[in-house]
């Protein structure tokens, strides 16, 4: 199962991992990093230098976003409670997905959107620079985006996307009309503010027993 814990062989050799232009170090467990991401097990096998010399760096990664990575990593939570992940910023949580995105680790991906539809329910404004971020660095079959366009849908105001338009991605906008249009042939009511609409298996990526890859679902 996806879900499974990883074995204790996975926590063999210690590799390291520098996150920013900065270089901030982080001593983590290669097999931890295996288990999890397609991406660290393309780095650290075969004959490539981060294989070698049991270092990778990643320039574009955040401190703060690979902070939370690396708790889920070891806990898979993002933090020690639940209240404290519903209590993680937006944007945090976004970078989290992201780093899902670029490193391949589609369980963490899974747990963040989890996360962000437990904190939608206590706060259902999502701002323009959340969306336009999301629209901006995940393809059009990303689970992040249909969650996206079903807030707006669901949970948004009426005059939504008529008002306040402008400050969000034309992609976006096109995507939250053609979900009215599905809705509105199909005789679904749309605006009903209802969060039982949002299980968030919906929105989960398909993985494999590590929990790495596969496609989501169509909106």
């Amino acid at each position: 199962m996806a879900s499974k814990l990883p074995r204790s062989s996975a926590f063999d050799n210690i590799v390291i991992v520098l996150i920013g232009r900065e270089k901030v170090k982080f001593e983590l467990h290669k097999g931890l990093l295996m288990y999890y991401s397609e991406y660290f097990r393309g780095a650290f096998n075969g004959s490539f230098k981060e294989a070698e010399e049991n270092t990778v760096h990643l320039p574009e990664e955040k401190v703060e976003v690979f902070k939370l990575v690396n708790s889920w990593l070891y806990t898979r939570h993002l933090a020690d409670t639940l209240e404290k992940e519903t209590s993680l910023a937006f944007g945090l949580l976004l970078g989290v997905f992201l780093f899902g995105e670029r490193r391949i680790v589609r369980l963490l991906q899974n747990d963040t959107i989890d996360i962000i539809i437990r904190k939608c329910t206590e706060n259902n404004k999502i701002s323009p620079f959340i969306v336009k971020a999301a629209y901006e660095n995940t393809p059009t079959s990303s689970p992040i985006r249909k969650l996206l366009v079903h807030i707006a849908v669901h949970r948004s105001n009426p005059d939504f996307p008529s008002k306040h338009s402008e400050n969000y991605p034309k992609e976006y906008l096109i995507d939250v009309v053609a979900y009215m249009k599905k809705l509105n042939l199909a005789g679904i009511e749309t605006w009903t503010r209802d969060w039982s609409f949002f299980v968030p298996s919906n929105y989960h990526l398909p993985v494999n027993a590590a929990g790495t890859v596969g496609n989501s679902t169509e909106t």
